[in-house]
């Protein structure tokens, strides 16, 4: 197994995450200035992160998420982060901080209310 490859035991799941956090981020970060020095919020990034599943990657599909586990969860925050570590802090802390607690200690209503356009990457937008 090469370096930063996934292995084996983690599955398909877990190799796409790492594919596709790759992907994203080296498409839309690499233009030699890290985002956090920008001071720039990458609003089309997040867009393309929740079409990609990303932004959702914990919560089950039926609230518009992924449906992955927190292995992939992990690889794809990893991933992320080699190219831009402030990428990799939105994903963790829109996944973790914020989607999580509606999900877990929310009500129905309030899950099927947010989760659903926070797990797309939409519902961060002001109005949203």
């Amino acid at each position: 197994m090469r370096a930063g490859q996934v292995p084996h035991v983690y599955g398909r799941a877990a190799a796409a995450a790492q594919r596709d956090s790759r992907i994203c981020c080296s498409r839309n970060c690499a233009q030699g200035e890290p985002l956090d020095e920008a001071s720039e919020f990458p609003v089309e990034l997040v867009k393309e992160l929740g079409r990609m599943g990303l932004m959702g990657v914990i919560f089950p599909q039926q609230y518009g998420g992924s449906e992955l586990g927190y292995v992939e969860y992990v690889i794809a925050i990893e991933e992320l982060s080699r190219v831009d570590g402030s990428v990799g802090i939105i994903v963790a802390s829109h996944n973790s901080l914020a989607t999580n607690h509606i999900f877990l200690a929310g009500t129905e209503g309030q899950r099927q209310k947010y989760v659903t356009k926070l797990a797309s990457g939409s519902g961060w937008e002001r109005g949203g």
